[in-house]
């Protein structure tokens, strides 16, 4: 997640955050989604762009752990820890079709 979101930073998030606001204000719904409402304070001068991005990358990995406590739950899953693993589910998924 850190090094995604440093990519994201470097690839333009920042200028992406600030043509959105200029466009359509904080207001927007769309504003207020993970990757956009952290950079709120620094647009606003309010915050560092480091503390910003430190923000993006909690509030990344706290919806990644949600995400993974709603998918453990669900007992169609089935998690692989090989890419083999899938593949063979995969091809075994096809066959009983």
């Amino acid at each position: 997640i850190d090094s995604r979101v440093d990519l994201m930073v470097q690839g333009g998030l920042i200028a992406e955050v600030r043509s959105l606001e200029s466009k359509y204000g904080w207001s927007a719904p769309g504003m207020n989604g993970i990757g956009y409402r952290q950079f709120k304070s620094y647009t606003e001068g309010t915050e560092t762009l480091e503390d910003a991005t430190l923000r993006l990358k909690h509030d990344t990995r706290d919806v990644a752990k949600r995400q993974m406590t709603w998918f453990r739950r669900d007992k169609r899953i089935q998690w692989c820890k090989e890419v083999s693993e899938a593949k063979s589910l995969i091809k075994n998924f096809y066959a009983n079709q």
